[in-house]
This record gives structure tokens, sequence and C-alpha cells, in this order.
């Protein structure tokens, strides 16, 4: 699913896992471009102890299959930021990186799930 124009995307939804040294780490992401405050990350990977939820993520960038975003989240006493770049390639074949300002990172195919990138036009103001 390729958007015509990067602007036409508006939503990245989904969740799934990706295999991480040692186990796996569960993800879930809701990014809604047009609704403000309507940005989540879930992001657990108990054996590597990154574990962690966030509503602070700041807009995406969108290019095709693939979107991009920031945020910062608390682990712990710790503030940390993080980048998130998504592949949405047709279920089965999704990617998902994750990189933390503590050095944390992971990512690669989802082993299970579906991350979705949906291209509709932004809503008309009346």
């Amino acid at each position: 699913q390729i958007a015509p124009a990067a602007n036409l995307a508006n939503e990245i939804d989904g969740n799934g896992e990706i295999a991480v040294p040692g186990g796996h780490a569960s993800i879930y992401v809701l990014m809604q471009q047009f609704k403000k405050g309507h940005h989540t990350l879930s992001y657990t990977d108990q054996t590597n102890k990154c574990v962690f939820s966030t509503t602070k993520c700041n807009p995406m960038t969108l290019v095709g299959n693939h979107a991009t975003f920031t945020g910062t989240t608390k682990m712990g006493k710790a503030n940390l930021s993080f980048t998130v770049n998504i592949f949405d390639n047709g279920f089965g074949n999704d990617q998902f990186f994750i990189t933390m300002s503590n050095g944390y990172s992971a990512g690669g195919h989802l082993t299970s799930g579906d991350l979705e990138i949906h291209f509709d036009p932004p809503p008309t103001k009346k």
C-alpha cells in the first residue's frame, strides 16, 4: 500500500511482537495525525527490562509505506527519548524498529501481529 502523496496518510495502528535477545517484545501503537492527543506507544520487552507506555509522541513523518516518529517516556526515574520506524509491508511482512536515548535498540520483522498505515484525507473544517 503506497500513498499517492505523503500528506494523505493520517494514521498508524496495530500491535504485534518482534524478536529481541532472549525473548520477544510486544508493541502497541496508535498515531492519529489529525487528532490532537491521539498518540500512544506501548512497548514491553521484559527480558531486557525495557517496558513503557507513553502518549508523548510527536507527529509522524510518512513516506510511502515508511512511518517515523519520536517521543519521550519515563522508565523508573529516567526521562528517555526514542525514535520509532515502522514499515507497513503488508500482513506478515511488517517491520518495527526502536532506538532509545539510553542505548537500547531493537527491531525487525514482526513475528506476530500487524501494523497498518492508513491513507485517508484529512478531516475538513466546518
